[in-house]
């Protein structure tokens, strides 16, 4: 009975370590296809990048894709989906800062390494917004429930460090996508005149 029982908990062990691996495996597999297709996104752009490009890119098999996604605007709706995460979760931290009483350390998060973020991620708003847009309804659903989002965390916070006007965050918004659009079509630096508005507004 004893030796049974070992037995047992060995295999249940062993097969434990084994879905462990398998499900390790799955992720870095999904990462290498990720990786892959946002390096083509920035490259080639959306339309221009197929699913072959991807697959071929990331060493994996044609099928694999399909695995984890259902077609190359999945996909996308995916990356963007990832990337919209992060700045949410910095937004809500800085809000969480800002319940605090941390005001400033508030600021500096949403405001300042919010920005920076949105910068580090402006290639892909850009695929988005100059492609993705015209190819799928799916994208301009996307985007719009991003601005409601972002604009209803630049209220929140902004009411937090005491800053009552709404149309101050409609501005900011605004003017945030306006800059990352001249960063991508120039390379231009936006961030001193972002936190000169900034400024001016009351905001810092």
């Amino acid at each position: 009975m004893v030796d049974e029982s070992v037995s047992k908990l060995e295999e249940e062990e062993l097969n434990s370590k084994a879905k462990n691996r398998k499900k390790r495996k799955a992720l870095e597999t999904k990462l290498a296809i990720v990786e892959a297709g946002i390096k083509l996104f920035y490259e080639k752009g959306f339309t221009k990048t197929k699913i072959s490009d991807i697959t071929e890119k990331a060493n994996v098999a044609h099928g694999t894709f399909y695995v984890y996604f259902k077609s190359k605007e999945d996909f996308f709706i995916s990356i963007l989906t990832m990337s919209r995460k992060e700045l949410l979760e910095n937004a809500d931290e800085a809000i969480k800062l800002a319940n605090e009483g941390k005001i400033e350390e508030a600021k500096k998060r949403f405001f300042i390494e919010g920005f920076s973020k949105m910068i580090q991620k402006s290639k892909l708003f850009g695929v988005l917004l100059f492609e993705g847009m015209c190819t799928d309804d799916r994208f301009k659903q996307f985007y719009k429930e991003g601005r409601f989002i972002f604009l209803d965390k630049m209220k929140k916070i902004l009411n937090l460090c005491g800053i009552k006007e709404d149309y101050k965050a409609h501005m900011l918004l605004g003017l945030s996508k306006h800059l990352l659009e001249i960063y991508i079509f120039t390379g231009e630096d936006p961030r001193p005149i972002w936190q000169k508005t900034l400024k001016n507004l009351g905001v810092l």
